[in-house]
């Protein structure tokens, strides 16, 4: 996957942490993905976080890792939104087992 390309027309909000999330069974970074004038609810899950990157499970190293990572991490997020895999938590879901099905 083109990373670089993939994004070029998307803008992505400043990320938040969001405690035990509503639906997603873990604490998630959430973020915004703006296309044209459509957003779109994003995040990844503290899990992913800690699974992919070997950061610990505490929130400042989860966004820390977030900040370090955000291209990789906004490629995944708008390859899900191209292909419509929205989670049930009506966010674009980064869960450990897309992370790894995504390499990311």
């Amino acid at each position: 996957m083109d990373k670089k390309t993939l994004c070029s027309d998307w803008e992505f909000s400043e990320p938040s942490w969001t405690p035990h999330a509503n639906n997603c069974g873990d604490s998630l970074i959430a973020f915004m993905a703006m296309s044209d004038t459509t957003q779109f609810f994003c995040g990844i899950t503290q899990a992913a976080i800690a699974d992919c990157f070997g950061m610990t499970d505490l929130p400042e190293g989860a966004m820390d890792a977030y900040k370090v990572y955000a291209p990789r991490i906004h490629a995944v997020a708008v390859e899900l939104i191209k292909k419509g895999d929205v989670h049930g938590s009506g966010y674009y879901l980064i869960t450990s087992e897309l992370a790894r099905h995504y390499f990311l």
